[in-house]
């Protein structure tokens, strides 16, 4: 079974397996009442924050998200919750800080709806499709390139290139069914790299994973340094 489970991220190509994830997005959609169900709910948890004060101890506006496992309550897709496959979302949202953007939570609330409309993949039951956030950037009017290449030099150039990076990695390069994760990694002004919601934890906090020198190094050392690189977007 290990010899299985480790034969698609070794041998099958990282376009084919992206190709195939942003197809299941079309062949179950997330259909619009539960959309905008999941909208309502959503929008009443993360905009009247006064009135659900819980609501700030794990969503802080204007900050980058670290801790995905927190967010049960909020919703995406066909029945299912933003702990369990929201990734790609929190990426979105952190790479829009990075670049100077300001999303508040309505933003975020929509975000999330645009995801179901064009990114969910099974209707959410996979998470996010890396193809929807190279999308959701070039439809914005930014200049966008996603690599699927595992060469550690052109991926530093797409580093040193970009304001900020989405990577989508398998977990464990060596078992398809730990599942992928994605996240946003930026750099500060030292030209330091950090991967953000990276599941890091500092006395009970998630916190972001870093500082590295580039960013192979940043992807290398993503779940615990057995993690294979699917695709980055700059």
């Amino acid at each position: 079974m290990g010899v299985i489970n480790g034969w698609i991220p070794q041998h099958v190509s990282n376009q084919l397996v992206a190709n195939v994830m942003n197809r299941l997005c079309k062949f179950h959609k997330v259909k619009d009442q539960e959309s905008w169900e999941n909208y309502e709910h959503n929008r009443d948890i993360l905009v009247r924050q006064a009135d659900y004060p819980e609501t700030k101890q794990f969503f802080i506006v204007n900050h980058y998200i670290e801790n995905q496992r927190e967010w049960e309550r909020i919703r995406f897709g066909s029945k299912y919750h933003m702990a369990y496959g929201g990734c790609e979302i929190f990426a979105t949202y952190n790479a829009l800080l990075a670049l100077g953007q300001r999303p508040s939570g309505i933003d975020f609330v929509e975000l999330i709806q645009w995801y179901e409309k064009n990114g969910a993949v099974w209707g959410g039951k996979f998470g996010g499709a890396p193809q929807a956030a190279y999308d959701y950037f070039y439809t914005k009017g930014y200049d966008v390139k996603m690599l699927f290449c595992r060469n550690e030099k052109e991926i530093n150039a797409l580093g040193e290139e970009s304001g900020a990076i989405i990577v989508t990695v398998y977990n464990d390069k060596d078992d398809i069914m730990s599942r992928i994760h994605t996240v946003c990694i930026t750099k500060d002004e030292e030209g330091h790299y950090f991967g953000h919601n990276c599941y890091k934890l500092l006395n009970g906090e998630f916190i972001s994973d870093g500082p590295y020198a580039n960013l192979w190094e940043t992807i290398h050392n993503m779940g615990r340094a057995r993690s294979a690189l699917l695709c980055a977007i700059g």
